[in-house]
């Protein structure tokens, strides 16, 4: 295991660590301790001779990947195979092992239950049998492990890097550094604030390396020279603090330059996209709607960064792509990190200065006329009256009273029916309270339409106070609410926002309609998304945006194939990375992913109702191949259900299109999907052949059933995925906030 070759990870599911927790001052048990302690030093040597000793003889033990090899053939009577690591495996085994023991005992420990208790003790129990099996191969496993640390130590040393880059850059905008001088050394405050800055690069890899502590101690002695020196190869050593602006320059192209030599090590991309798998894992266990790959850092950074550079507009950013990519997805993600909150307007809809900024309500002479007035109003709503009524105010309810889901409906009806109750009681059988009696009738009938919750926000505004009603924008302003401007392409009204793409961030800002002046909030945005490519035809871009966006567009594009894989396979393991579906599934998903979504894309390109292929489709497919939860306790159960890969597929890609009158698209969705041996399992058959006729279906089921074997090489190439990951050469991102 000497040989760095033999450290390059391979098999990508049968070697993934489960995810790092935390272990805080925690003993491992003496009698454990002693029991794995591979090799006691000589009496008749002093501490120093002894602790050299053993380090020679470490360094000639034998290659643990060797062993184990050779142990593997002797079992089973067979060679291993060459994408699996043993050694790794072996590493990563004992470190779970002995977290989980951890576990058991703080259980035995404080438990009171004595049920729970006895039956934590037999795991613990277990567990450190477990311990003293990996490590039966003494002095090989230990100067493994030393290694395995040693490579460990590489990849903190990267990731702390790539963090303290990150601070260091953020620390030149701050006012304490932006406007001194490149040369001068900085004042108290400005090294107090550095200093914090320095230290917080520390917080990332705490878990791991207390993790890794924790495992040492199974084989040392707390204490011990062994301990420490193999403690050592953890620790950070951390360098004098810049002391002027010039110097923390050179320190960013320092650390990138050692951060690009780092990532040259193939263990050091291991660990990294270990970590990755296991965030990605976690998200789908919550139920995340954003998967925080590479990519999507990556645009998380540059709002962050547009956010910090441009603190003179209110434009947050504008992001333009095809349907289904994320990109209204991603600005509410990067909103809701960074804790603030979001109203979202449709601009593809008729918007009026009603619905952005508001109106004042009209002033009524007495209770009575209030009523006539209501009651004629929608006495002389027809059918179009009724549908123009409804675009113009859609979700008034819930933007402007900051009412979620039916809540905004539930109250609007609520205070409506109150209204028109309390005129029937001062009309009584008079002609306006029958009049009244006839209009609650209808709004009846209209909140059983689909039409029920746009409907709310004007009835709210018919029947509650005179005087001004704030529109979304205005509303939003005060509450301090960003606001998400979705289709901007399609808006027809630009000067009603033009005014507010000049208004700066912090300043008083006069609103016209309402004779009143508002604060902008410094860290207020407006963010504007859309749909670009042929099927949305050309549009013009309003020049007020284009001239205030200048150097904040962001083309928001399709996943990375290899990117997309890693969600896919995420979306179908359990907490711990192992892939909870057959390998011909796992064939299937590589031929989805590389060979389906290209292709399918490439066809829809430019045509009308296509649904796009998106983190949301993968997502839809995973939930429908394992139950994440069991829906009656809401516990975590990772089971696969019984649906095939095949059926829950043409769920997610193909039925979606019966809504569509023109069936072109789905037809070829499954003539592409069946050409590569999807869809072709017998649990779909009656609906693919009814696309493709029977025919071409028998053919290509033959032709598949005849070249089982290719897939079989799919599986085996999926398998090499992380060591084709291990060859990357772009160093990844972090994220910055």
């Amino acid at each position: 295991m000497r040989n760095p070759e033999h450290l390059v990870p391979h098999g990508h599911f049968e070697e993934e660590p489960q995810p790092i927790e935390p272990v805080l001052d925690l003993e491992v048990p003496k009698k454990a301790t002693e029991e794995v302690v591979v090799q006691e030093s000589e009496p008749s040597l002093t501490p120093k001779e002894s602790f050299e000793k053993r380090k020679e003889v470490l360094a000639k033990a034998p290659d643990l990947e060797g062993v184990l090899r050779e142990e593997w053939k002797k079992e089973r009577g067979t060679e291993a195979p060459e994408g699996i690591n043993l050694s790794l495996r072996t590493v990563e085994t004992f470190r779970r092992t002995v977290k989980d023991a951890q576990d058991l005992r703080k259980v035995v420990r404080y438990s009171k239950n004595p049920e729970e208790k006895a039956t934590a003790l037999s795991l613990y129990t277990q567990k450190n049998e477990d311990i003293k099996e990996i490590t039966k191969h003494g002095l090989s496993f230990e100067a493994g492990y030393r290694e395995y640390l040693r490579a460990q130590r590489e990849y903190f040393d990267f990731v702390n890097s790539l963090q303290e880059i990150s601070q260091l850059q953020t620390s030149l905008d701050e006012p304490d550094f932006k406007d001194a001088k490149s040369n001068v050394e900085f004042d108290k405050k400005a090294t107090s604030r550095l200093g914090t800055v320095m230290r917080e690069t520390e917080t990332m890899i705490s878990a791991d390396k207390n993790e890794s502590l924790v495992a040492l101690a199974s084989i040392y002695p707390k204490g011990s020279k062994e301990y420490i020196e193999a403690a050592e190869l953890l620790s950070q050593e951390k360098e004098e603090k810049p002391e002027t602006k010039g110097e923390i320059s050179k320190k960013i192209e320092e650390l990138k330059a050692l951060s690009a030599e780092k990532w040259e090590n193939p263990m050091v991309r291991y660990f990294w996209q270990t970590k990755e798998l296991d965030k990605m894992l976690e998200d789908f266990g919550d139920g995340k709607d954003v998967i925080e790959t590479q990519s999507v850092i990556k645009c998380l950074n540059k709002l962050d960064e547009w956010e910090k550079h441009h603190q003179r507009t209110t434009i947050g950013g504008v992001l333009v792509g095809p349907p289904g990519v994320g990109k209204t997805t991603m600005v509410k993600h990067y909103l809701e990190q960074k804790e603030r909150d979001y109203v979202y307007v449709d601009l593809s809809e008729d918007v009026t200065r009603y619905l952005l900024y508001g109106t004042k309500a009209i002033e009524f002479k007495s209770p009575t006329e209030y009523y006539e007035r209501l009651a004629q109003d929608f006495e002389s709503m027809d059918e179009e009256g009724l549908k123009k009524f409804i675009s113009e105010h859609a979700g008034v309810a819930k933007n402007v009273f900051g009412a979620k889901g039916e809540e905004a409906t539930v109250v609007a009806i609520s205070q409506i029916n109150e209204a028109i109750d309390k005129g029937k009681a001062e009309a009584g059988d008079s002609e306006l309270g029958k009049k009244l009696d006839h209009v609650k009738g209808k709004i009846g009938e209209l909140t059983q339409t689909a039409f029920r919750r746009e409907l709310a926000g004007q009835f709210s505004h018919l029947v509650t106070h005179n005087g001004w009603r704030d529109g979304v924008i205005v509303a939003a302003l005060r509450r301090g609410d960003n606001i998400i401007f979705d289709e901007f392409n399609k808006t027809k009204n630009w000067s009603l926002i033009y005014g507010l793409m000049t208004a700066k961030p912090g300043e008083q800002w006069y609103f016209a309609d309402n004779d009143e002046n508002i604060k902008i909030p410094e860290d207020w945005r407006m963010y504007f998304t859309a749909n670009i490519g042929r099927k949305h035809g050309g549009f013009q871009v309003a020049e007020a945006l284009a001239s205030r966006a200048n150097g904040k567009v962001m083309e928001v594009d399709y996943a990375p194939t290899r990117e997309e894989m890693r969600v896919a396979l995420a979306s179908l393991s359990n907490a711990e990375g192992d892939f909870l579906r057959s390998k011909d599934d796992l064939a299937k998903l590589y031929v989805l992913i590389n060979e389906v979504f290209p292709r399918v894309r490439n066809y829809t390109e430019g045509k009308d109702q296509t649904i796009p292929i998106s983190y949301r489709l993968i997502r839809d497919l995973g939930e429908k191949l394992i139950m994440y939860n069991n829906p009656k306790t809401n516990e975590a159960v990772y089971q696969p259900t019984d649906k095939s890969f095949d059926e829950a597929l043409y769920e997610v890609m193909v039925d979606s299109y019966k809504l569509y009158e023109d069936q072109t698209i789905p037809k070829e969705v499954v003539n592409i999907a069946t050409s590569v041996g999807l869809l072709l399992d017998n649990s779909v058959k009656e609906k693919v052949t009814g696309l493709i006729g029977q025919e071409t279906y028998d053919e290509r089921k033959t032709a598949f059933t005849e070249h089982a074997e290719d897939f079989r090489q799919i599986v085996k190439k999926i398998q090499g995925l992380s060591r084709d990951m291990a060859d990357e050469t772009i160093v990844p991102e972090i994220r910055k906030f």
